[in-house]
């Protein structure tokens, strides 16, 4: 097989584990350019592109958003006194 079966299992899932194989395999086909078909750079790249693909979006993922708010803003819409708010 040309890949894990742990790969392979995560491609027949589909959904979001297919999506990012698939930037992986794409990624790897364009840093690799036109006309390098040698199987095993292919491999190899792709193999370690799903590493950092992975990683990527786990911390996409795990990206805390927040919201920018004014004293007032807090107390008002919190309910957060004067001794709440941290500096």
């Amino acid at each position: 097989m040309w890949v894990s079966s742990e790969t392979h299992e995560e491609y027949c899932k589909g959904g979001a584990s297919r999506e990012t194989l698939e930037i992986a395999l794409l990624e790897t086909l364009r840093a690799l350019g036109p006309g390098d078909d040698k199987p095993d750079r292919v491999r190899a790249g792709f193999l370690t592109k799903v590493i950092h693909v992975k990683e990527r979006m786990l911390a996409r993922e795990e990206e805390i958003t927040g919201e920018w708010l004014t004293e007032e803003r807090m107390k008002n819409k919190h309910g957060w006194g004067k001794y709440l708010v941290f500096c």
